[in-house]
């Protein structure tokens, strides 16, 4: 699989280079990597060419030195300083110029803060509007603590699922794990909106575990998953799927996302940015445009 990674030189960077540097090193087959570090691109057009050279010369300094500092070395063969308008743009722009299947970037927040801001601007817009798998990486994480279990897909079993169900499966072949697809059934008295796909489960009609269990071995079946064990618990559902990956130490956890609006996300929460916002480990929010 190839991945980019957005790189700043801050502190918050460092958990999704040591989680590249993790997947080079556990990938069957290694994994394509790429670190961009994204400069405005103001500072293209108003300085002149002499002066613009010696600020890239300067920031690919600064982002292989980031990379040796998180003893990832190796990666900086693949490391390229790029323009846009914003850091998201500019990240946006290398995921699709490299052709990648996802892009890893940093949160704010390490595992277990206190934080009214956890995301951050650029994290927020990527996961809700990049047409392809984001992953969110605590700037904290450290390889040697990436659990060895199973990938850990979350699925409301709706159309938004289905790509985020194939990247889960995908990436756990790629690493040789397997892929738990998880569905949570909210309690009969509180049944909130995914935001991958609405309706689930509310009120009366709320099936059993057991018709939801089949259902779900259907649903992988439809979507070419049949590989994936399926798993339905209920609960809340941001703090079951968090208890299954810690317990069963996974490495990954798999969403889906419906690429809400501004209108959808004033009436909607988004369970894929609540886990990229709260979990101790990599959160890859997979787009159903994928």
């Amino acid at each position: 699989m190839r991945f980019a990674i957005g790189v700043d030189s801050r502190a918050r960077s460092r958990g999704a280079i040591e989680l590249a540097a993790w997947l080079r090193q556990h990938s069957r087959q290694d994994a394509s990597l790429v670190a961009v570090h994204v400069l405005d691109q103001r500072v293209r057009v108003s300085l002149r060419d002499d002066l613009v050279d010696e600020v890239v010369s300067r920031a690919q300094r600064e982002l292989e030195g980031a990379l040796r500092d998180a003893d990832a070395s190796e990666l900086a063969g693949n490391a390229h300083v790029a323009f846009g308008d914003t850091p998201e743009d500019g990240l946006a722009a290398t995921a699709r110029e490299q052709d990648v299947d996802a892009l890893l970037l940093g949160r704010i927040a390490p595992a277990h803060a206190v934080a009214l801001q956890r995301l951050g601007r650029v994290a927020r817009r990527l996961v809700r509007e990049l047409p392809r798998p984001t992953v969110i990486v605590p700037p904290d994480l450290q390889r040697t603590a990436i659990g060895d279990g199973p990938i850990v897909l979350a699925t409301d079993m709706h159309g938004d699922s289905a790509d985020a169900a194939r990247f889960a499966v995908r990436l756990g072949d790629s690493l040789g794990r397997t892929v738990i697809a998880l569905h949570v059934m909210p309690p009969r008295d509180f049944a909130p909106d995914w935001g991958m796909g609405a309706g689930l489960g509310r009120g009366p009609e709320q099936p059993d575990d057991a018709t939801r269990l089949r259902s779900l071995t259907e649903w992988l079946a439809a979507q070419g998953c049949e590989r994936a064990q399926p798993r339905v618990i209920s609960g809340d559902i941001v703090d079951t799927v968090l208890g299954v990956a810690t317990k069963e130490r996974a490495p990954f956890i798999v969403t889906g996302s419906r690429q809400l609006g501004l209108a959808g996300r004033l009436f909607s929460s988004s369970v894929g940015v609540d886990l990229a916002r709260l979990a101790d480990r990599a959160i890859a929010v997979v787009p159903s445009v994928v």
